[in-house]
């Protein structure tokens, strides 16, 4: 009759491994391969070079859309600035 704790279940049945890493079932253990980028027992943290990688992304967006904000601003001014001397300063009343 075997022992209770002789039992191997799947230690990877219940899905422990993160950001898409692969588990593969051990006796009453598992082991992950992490894919690039991850690193630790679950594949739970982020490598520091990715880190440095997503920070300059965000950098990389927020640059983008800033740029994109201050070119509609001023866009919107030299649009004001030719309908003032198009049409001068009576249709310029904004609700």
């Amino acid at each position: 009759m075997a022992n209770v704790t002789d039992i191997d279940v799947n230690e990877c049945d219940s899905n422990p491994c993160l950001n898409n890493g692969t588990c593969t079932d051990l006796i009453r253990d598992y082991l992950f391969s992490c894919r690039a980028g991850f690193t630790g027992r679950n594949c739970e943290t982020i490598t520091e070079l990715d880190k440095a990688l997503m920070n300059l992304f965000h950098i990389f967006i927020i640059t983008i859309v800033s740029m994109v904000s201050f070119s509609y601003v001023e866009l919107q001014k030299k649009d004001l600035i030719i309908m003032k001397a198009c049409f001068g300063e009576k249709i310029l009343k904004i609700p």
